[in-house]
């Protein structure tokens, strides 16, 4: 009786180590897909897309785009000064 107790344990741990990775790679491609369709939905804030052109901007354009954009995401109304990268 042990031994087909130890057999059976063989048998489905062989199982679960042999079907891991397909569990993992569908797992992991879940992830990249929901991570792409929430970027493309607009989920989340942007980071430092257009830091370049708010860095160049006089303080004149400055006030005026946060004037503009304050209604946006990510609490841009609040941000008064260039991002320090």
């Amino acid at each position: 009786m042990t031994i087909l107790k130890t057999l059976l344990a063989g048998i489905l741990a062989g199982t679960a180590v042999f079907l891991m990775p397909f569990i993992l790679i569908k797992l992991i491609v879940i992830l990249i897909l929901f991570k792409l369709a929430s970027r493309l939905l607009g989920f989340g804030c942007h980071g430092h897309r257009g830091y370049h052109r708010f860095k160049n901007m006089t303080e004149d354009e400055r006030a005026a785009f946060v004037e503009k954009f304050e209604t946006r995401c990510c609490n841009f109304h609040h941000k008064t000064q260039a991002p320090t990268v």
